[in-house]
């Protein structure tokens, strides 16, 4: 395995308090017109639950309460 690296290639948290690539990725594809959580979460091939908690973390790092504002 690749240092820095975990298990199924996914990035360690960043501990920099810049988004991951994928908090960003669910963040745009939420934004889209008419996105659902769930639709997002079977593209991905995430779960809702997964979905909630990258939107937590970015949350927590824009210091932002809503998609709407970490958009903006």
């Amino acid at each position: 395995m690749a240092p820095g690296r975990e298990a199924h290639g996914v990035s360690p948290r960043r501990r920099d308090g810049h988004p991951t690539a994928r908090e960003l990725e669910v963040l745009e594809r939420l934004l889209r017109p008419g996105a659902k959580r769930a639709t997002v979460a079977g593209d991905l091939g995430l779960s809702e639950r997964t979905i909630d908690a990258h939107l937590r973390s970015l949350y927590r790092r824009l210091g932002v309460n809503s998609a709407g504002q970490a958009g903006r």
